[in-house]
């Protein structure tokens, strides 16, 4: 393994099992470290926010098994004043959220390195937020209970203390997924904050226009999203316009009406379903529980 930061940098190269790295010099503070496959990218174990004391001697053991999750950490501190302390890392965990957008193929069921984590989604709905550890895992989404693939495994990372939404998108004989970093933290009071995902696979650009307020998003096209923007609470009628020219507002494609933003959400909107069926999906983003 190599150990590393968030970033790739690396603090201990090409460690095999049952050797040790050679010891290395770090300022005191607090580092999230990931143990990653020697000279690749794929996390087998991620730690977040490692206190590091400046004047200490750290000694860092891998112990367990990755075949059967018991991999974690356990820590020996060797004190200026000569005393040795034992400390068991916990491993950094992510959350991950799984939606089916692909008009005209049935529910579907999404395996986590081989194994299954959710059967029957159904078009238009997303999973909870589901707890994981924060590594490198295989993400494969096929029909129900087939071997189908509607995508095929990829590798996604996923980095402590972060939530993702996957998404699969597009049409039955074009599928690929969306991923989405996900903001969880509310708004502040009086405001929702607001995302716009384009997830309609034959929709062209599309602006986002509250009437009688104005444009919230422009120019967004299939698989694209927005950043995510503060707009003051209140029910709003939404409407779905081609992306506006030089000369003002494109045409109107679809309005929904009576959409309610409320104070100190974090929401996204995703345009859903092909363009003839135009479909908006909200659904909250931040953790208010």
């Amino acid at each position: 393994v190599d150990i590393t930061l968030l970033d790739g940098t690396k603090l201990f190269s090409n460690v095999s099992f049952g050797r040790s790295g050679t010891a290395a010099d770090v300022d005191g503070g607090a580092y999230s470290l990931q143990a990653r496959v020697a000279n690749t990218e794929t996390v087998a174990l991620s730690f977040a926010d490692v206190p590091v004391s400046n004047g200490m001697n750290y000694t860092v053991y891998a112990v367990g098994l990755l075949t059967d999750n018991s991999i974690t950490a356990v820590v020996t501190v060797n004190t200026d004043v000569g005393e040795t302390q034992t400390v068991e890392l916990i491993p950094a965990t992510a959350q991950l959220r799984v939606s089916h957008l692909v008009p005209g193929a049935g529910p579907v069921d999404v395996y986590l390195d081989g194994n299954r984590e959710l059967r029957g989604v159904p078009f238009e709905v997303f999973s909870d937020f589901l707890p994981i550890a924060a590594k490198t895992y295989t993400v494969r989404v096929t029909l129900e209970n087939t071997m189908t693939d509607v995508i095929p495994s990829t590798d996604l990372i996923f980095d402590p203390n972060t939530a993702t939404t996957v998404a699969a998108t597009g049409l039955p004989n074009d599928i690929q997924p969306m991923v989405l970093l996900d903001n969880r933290e509310s708004a502040a009071s009086g405001f929702s904050l607001v995302r716009f995902v384009h997830t309609s696979p034959d929709a062209p650009p599309v602006d986002i226009v509250a009437a009688g307020v104005g444009t919230l998003f422009a120019a967004f096209d299939f698989r694209e999203a927005s950043e995510y923007a503060p707009v003051a609470v209140g029910t709003y009628d939404l409407e779905v316009r081609f992306a506006a020219s030089p000369a003002g507002s494109g045409d109107l494609i679809k309005t929904f009406p009576g959409v309610a933003l409320n104070s100190t959400e974090t929401i996204s909107l995703f345009a859903t379903d092909v363009a003839a069926s135009l479909n908006a999906v909200r659904v909250q983003d931040s953790d208010d529980e």
